[in-house]
């Protein structure tokens, strides 16, 4: 083995410190707001509350999902991320597959027509008028279809399947199997990695998108989870008829159990706990699919 120099020594303590430092500025707050989140409301106005709950209660949890359409807008959250990054992570890799292919007429051209859009792009106003003519106002397929395709996101995927041994493809080739045979029993098993990382930027693209509802969406059956979390944040009235709610409800008895802070820091656990607990699931396909499709060509 290689014995390491004095100077890449003091490189690595010096990295692990900074990578350590950088953990806990991120961590920190959030454990903050974990806290806050499940501690008593009025226990939490008198400050003093840093890592862990003083006097710990589930009032404020209680309080937000006890609040009219809080389940509505889980269920639409939820079959928005299936849906959309399903049908994102289809449409992406059937593209890049395609785009494998040097004998595809007019491939140049057609990449470069798709690259365009991420560069140039009419804005608010222009996509207000397309959908408006489309019939897309307060359509739950406006969640789903204007994402379903992402430049980014296929080049990525298309230079993975460009590193796949290309002996592989042949040998199936003399085998007699078909396009579609080698695409299901030979490029899609060894895409596993590439695979889900698409559709993990996908799902969290979805999941954390409010502006989609702000804009084009009046239909209060229709909202998602990140737009009343918005609302909640920004808005003291969104935040009085959810306690209005929860005592019209008998989640709460009293007005002085829950305070705006306190569901503020609820709320936020509660949409960013899917996003937060999946990274470890999903850590391993993450690194390894996007280094290899981002480094081979």
């Amino acid at each position: 083995m290689r014995k390491r120099t004095l100077s890449r020594k003091i490189f690595d303590v010096c990295n692990v410190i900074f990578l350590s430092l950088l953990v806990v500025t991120m961590v920190l707050p959030y454990v903050n707001i974990l806290a806050k989140a499940f501690n008593d409301a009025e226990d939490t106005k008198m400050g003093g509350i840093v890592f862990w709950p003083r006097k710990p209660t589930l009032y404020n949890f209680q309080t937000v999902m006890g609040s009219d359409g809080f389940m509505r807008a889980v269920f639409v959250s939820v079959a928005r991320c299936l849906s959309g990054a399903g049908l994102a992570l289809v449409v992406q890799f059937m593209a890049a597959y395609t785009f494998t292919h040097k004998d595809l007429i007019g491939r140049t051209g057609i990449l470069v027509y798709y690259m365009i859009p991420g560069y140039v792009g009419g804005g608010i106003i222009t996509q207000y008028i397309l959908f408006s003519n489309l019939g897309l106002f307060n359509n739950f397929m406006l969640y789903i279809l204007p994402g379903c395709f992402n430049m980014f996101e296929m080049v990525i995927i298309r230079t993975f399947i460009n590193g796949l041994p290309k002996g592989l493809t042949e040998a199936a080739k003399l085998d007699g199997a078909s396009d579609m045979g080698i695409l299901l029993r030979i490029v899609i098993p060894l895409c596993k990695p590439i695979m889900a990382t698409t559709l993990l930027w996908s799902v969290i693209a979805h999941w954390n998108d409010w502006s989609t509802t702000f804009y084009f969406f009046t239909d209060e059956r229709l909202y998602t989870l990140s737009y009343l979390l918005m609302k909640v944040l920004k808005e003291a009235a969104a935040i009085q008829e959810m306690i209005k709610s929860a005592l019209m409800n008998g989640i709460i008895l009293e007005i002085k159990s829950v305070t705006t802070e306190a569901l503020q820091a609820a709320q936020v656990i509660i949409t960013t706990a899917p996003i937060v607990f999946s990274y470890p699931f999903l850590q391993k396909y993450f690194i390894k699919g996007a280094v290899i499709g981002a480094i081979k060509d």
